[in-house]
């Protein structure tokens, strides 16, 4: 979303740009964007592995709601999934992260939980809950094929503060919140993270993580 994210770069003092090169980057389409950086995507390119198998016994035989009963004009209903951090050893026990992503906004947040447990999922999900903007409405998995109409494209907190079921408390918090974020700052503090977890995953088996 680059008509948010210069500015906020700017404020920061992140970049600094000539009125031609801001002009081009505010004007510059999704479509476009994704075309430049196609051959770069390629090449770093990693192949997850998934710790759940499909089936189809029991979609049969579970009943369960699916994606055309949704809202999608009101926050609140989610797609939940679990996300292993293995680094490449499924071998004995490793962390979860919860993901939870409202289909009306894209409004995204994540628990990490230390095993797949139903327990810590439910206290993981409970947490997700409590910090949410909006009430927690559905549940649900993909299963069927659905067309989609998409809008113009925005950030899920546009998304969010955009929506008439959404409190003028809220709102007045979340861009508060906003108006603190540094994205470049948010991006050098996850590749911080990253780099831990990948030295981390490198000597699993070999040494015991400190706190």
């Amino acid at each position: 979303m680059l008509p948010e994210l210069v500015p906020l770069l700017k404020k920061h003092k992140e970049i600094t740009l000539d009125k031609t090169t801001e002009n081009k980057l505010l004007s510059i389409s999704s479509a476009t964007i994704d075309r430049l950086l196609k051959p770069e995507k390629k090449k770093h390119q990693i192949k997850g592995l998934s710790h759940t198998k499909p089936g189809t016994l029991l979609k049969h035989q579970i009943p369960i709601r699916t994606f055309s009963e949704w809202n999608e004009q009101r926050p609140g209903f989610v797609e939940i999934d679990l996300v292993g951090h293995d680094g490449g050893d499924s071998s004995g026990e490793f962390s979860q992260t919860l993901t939870v992503t409202d289909v009306c906004t894209g409004w995204t947040d994540m628990q990490a939980v230390k095993n797949k447990a139903q327990c810590l999922v439910f206290e993981a999900l409970k947490y997700i809950r409590d910090r949410l903007p909006f009430d927690l409405l559905g549940k649900t998995r993909v299963g069927s094929k659905v067309k989609k109409k998409y809008d113009k494209p925005q950030t899920p907190c546009q998304r969010v503060m955009a929506s008439p079921h959404i409190s003028k408390d809220t709102i007045k918090w979340l861009t508060h919140e906003h108006d603190k974020l540094n994205p470049a700052e948010l991006k050098r503090s996850i590749t911080r993270l990253q780099n831990k977890l990948i030295r981390y995953a490198s000597s699993k088996g070999k040494t015991k993580p400190g706190p």
